[in-house]
């Protein structure tokens, strides 16, 4: 698990599927899931020096770009694209 330096939640990635974010509280009792995008399939978690990512593999292009890094919204439980990964 990797811990979320915004939320402080702790982060980890079930592959299961297309992927998903299993988050957990501090105390390690499960606190949601965050569903990958339509289209993209969750590959792996980066850590930038401010926040995690993940990245997902998209099916089709998106600005040129298949795989897009993704910032995580606890708050709203989403993902929204941050910039492209490669």
């Amino acid at each position: 698990m990797t811990l979320d330096p915004v939320s402080g939640f702790r982060v980890a990635l079930s592959l299961e599927g297309e992927g998903r974010l299993l988050l957990f509280a501090a105390d390690g009792a499960p606190a949601g899931a965050i569903e990958a995008p339509p289209g993209y399939r969750l590959s792996h978690l980066v850590e930038a020096p401010d926040r995690l990512l993940v990245v997902g593999q998209g099916e089709a292009p998106v600005d040129g770009w298949h795989d897009w890094h993704f910032a995580i919204d606890t708050a709203t439980m989403t993902l929204s694209r941050a910039g492209p990964a490669y």
